[in-house]
Parts: C-alpha cells; structure tokens; sequence
C-alpha cells in the first residue's frame, strides 16, 4: 500500500473547513491523515497487505521528522518517509520517491498487486505501469478530488463512501 500522505492531508484539511476530525482519524495539517478504518479488514483474503508506506513532508528539524515516522508507525504504517520540507512550497521527493518504490517493487516481483491511496491524476502514468508489470493497480481514495482518469486507469477502486471493490 503506497500511500500520498501529503497530498491526503491537504486535501482532508480543504474537505474539513472549520469542523474538527472524527474520532477515528489522526490527522496533522499538512503533513498527514489516516484512520484506522483504512487498515480494512474486511478485505483481509481477497487483499494480502505486506506493507503500507506513507509519503509525506513537514517542517522542522530532524526530531520532528522522528516525531512524524513515529506517529505513523503508532497507526499502522510499516514503513514511513517523511521529508523535510521547506517554508515555500511541499516537498518534490514525495511524488517521485512513492512513484520509484511501487515501481521497484511491482518490476522485483514482491507483490501481485499495488494499492494507491491517492486521488492525484499525475499518478496515472504510475498505475499504467504497474500494470505494464503483470500487477494489479487497486486505488484507495479516501478523500475529495478524485481523477476520473486515475480512477479509471486503475483495476479496482475503492472510494470512502463504500465498503466494496468496485
């Protein structure tokens, strides 16, 4: 599971306005969401999940990278990278680093299927391929803003309003 932390998080920040989130979710402005309901379960059989990686980027020094790995890892995620990011703009390494390690392992064979929990269209090139590799590209979107032309490159999506594979 790769998942674009960043890019989650700004756009469950733009979704939330003035409202606080929901018990099940951890979330730090820009930097991270995630919820226990996204380890789903109920796919457990028809989805072997190895190893969720979360991309993200924040400001600050090396102990609050730490601190940001750290509160991934409390939710789940096997295998955070987080990137310092500078006071301009979001991080560049988070799109590109996410796109070189599902591509790494979709080419070395370490799984059969890939699941992208994003809904930015700049990763349809990414799905296609993975797909190119004899793998499966599942998506997750779990927040607004999901491209029509990702979501239809993919296999299967799953959206935050259904519990199924579509």
């Amino acid at each position: 599971v790769f998942v674009d932390g960043e890019n989650l998080a700004m756009r469950y920040a733009a979704q939330l306005d003035k409202n606080r989130p929901v018990s099940h979710v951890s979330f730090e402005l820009d930097v991270y969401v995630w919820s226990t309901l996204l380890n789903l379960p109920h796919l457990r059989g028809r989805i072997e999940i190895l190893r969720k990686y979360c991309y993200t980027s924040c400001r600050g020094d090396e102990n609050k990278i730490a601190d940001v790995s750290a509160a991934l890892k409390q939710l789940d995620i096997e295998a955070p990278r987080v990137f310092k990011r500078s006071r301009e703009s979001r991080s560049k390494r988070v799109d590109v680093t996410l796109t070189v390690e599902a591509l790494q392992h979709s080419f070395a064979g370490n799984c059969n299927s890939v699941v992208l929990v994003t809904g930015d269209e700049d990763y349809v090139p990414l799905v296609e391929a993975i797909q190119m590799t004899g793998r499966r590209g599942f998506l997750w979107a779990v927040t607004s803003g999901l491209s029509q032309k990702l979501m239809m490159s993919a296999d299967h999506f799953l959206d935050r309003k259904s519990t199924r594979l579509n």
